[in-house]
């Protein structure tokens, strides 16, 4: 009877991982799309925190990492969306993620230390091109996290605002 019982619960672990692995592979571009956003919105909070501390947006995601919340054995996964193509190798291998370094994941830092008080609405991460089909998730500096197609995202990075000299220093 025991032997029953525990072929029976090998059985369910089976199926359960199973399933996860083929509702992950058959998540939707929304889906993954909207994971990615959750993403931005807890790298967003963690430089809304930096910047509360230090009085300007980090330089980089290694400036952000400390402010992301605690309870995540890697802090990360948060940098990796959902359609990057190599999503399912860093979650199986905890080693690759620890050593890739955070530029060579799936988002990017756009801009370094501008002063928060500048009240101008600017991009401030945004996907790498590729992650998603026919455009990218863009956060921009209060909070938003907005769809642009490739062509909006060009346009918004060319009116983007410059560092003043004084602003590099």
């Amino acid at each position: 009877m025991r032997k029953w019982g525990l072929i029976i619960w090998v059985v369910c672990i089976i199926i359960l991982f199973t399933l996860n692995n083929i509702y992950h592979s058959h998540a939707t571009p929304e889906r993954k799309r909207r994971w990615c956003e959750i993403n931005l919105g807890v790298i967003w909070h963690a430089s809304e925190n930096y910047v509360k501390q230090y009085n300007k947006y980090p330089s980089g995601f290694e400036d952000a990492l400390p402010f992301l919340p605690e309870d995540m054995s890697n802090k990360k996964y948060f940098l990796i969306c959902a359609n990057d193509t190599r999503y399912d190798y860093f979650l199986r291998d905890k080693e690759i993620l620890n050593k890739t370094p955070v530029n060579d994941l799936s988002y990017i830092w756009l801009l370094e230390n501008y002063h928060p008080d500048n009240r101008l609405l600017f991009p401030l991460i945004a996907d790498k091109n590729g992650n998603h089909k026919n455009g990218r998730n863009v956060l921009f500096s209060n909070g938003d996290i907005k769809w642009l197609s490739e062509s909006e995202f060009q346009d918004c990075m060319k009116n983007m605002p410059r560092k003043s000299e004084e602003q590099k220093r």
